[in-house]
C-alpha cells in the first residue's frame, strides 16, 4: 500500500510505504508520484515514510530507481527517510537503488515523522 500527497504551501512532497508493494502497485504509486510533483517547484523536499514496508522484489526495485531518477529530474532538493525500526531493509534498497539512478538529491534518515519535520526545518534555517 502507498499514500502521497504534495503540499504546494511547503513545496513538500509525503510519501508513504506501507508492506510490501507489488508491481501494479509501484505502477500506480509512480504515476501518484508524478501527479503530486506537478503541483510543485523545482528544489522540493521529499518526506518518505518506509517505517512499515517492507522490501520488494527485483522488478519493483527497477521501478522505484525510475520514480528517484523522475524525482530528481524534476528538481528534488532532498529526500527525509523515515526509517523507524521496521524500515532498515527498505532503506538499504532505496539507498541502492538512489546509487543505480544517480539521482543526487541528497538523502537524509530519522526514526519518527516529527524528526523528518524538524530535520527539514533545521535544512532549512527554520
Amino acid at each position: 500500500m502507498y499514500e502521497t500527497r504534495a503540499d504546494a504551501a511547503e513545496n513538500l512532497l509525503f510519501i508513504k510505504l506501507i508492506g510490501m508493494l507489488d508491481d501494479d502497485e509501484a505502477d500506480r504509486a509512480g504515476d501518484a508520484i508524478q501527479a503530486a510533483v506537478a503541483e510543485l517547484n523545482p528544489g522540493f523536499n521529499v518526506i518518505n515514510d518506509i517505517s512499515a514496508s517492507q522490501p520488494t522484489g527485483p522488478s519493483v526495485s527497477e521501478k522505484f530507481k525510475r520514480i528517484q531518477s523522475f524525482l530528481f529530474d524534476r528538481g528534488a532538493k532532498r529526500v527525509i527517510r523515515v526509517v523507524g525500526p521496521g524500515g532498515g531493509t527498505t532503506n538499504l534498497q532505496l539507498a541502492r537503488t538512489q546509487r543505480e539512478a544517480s539521482a543526487g538529491y541528497h538523502t537524509f534518515t530519522v526514526a519518527t515523522l516529527a524528526e523528518a519535520h524538524a530535520k527539514l526545518r533545521a535544512l532549512d534555517g527554520r
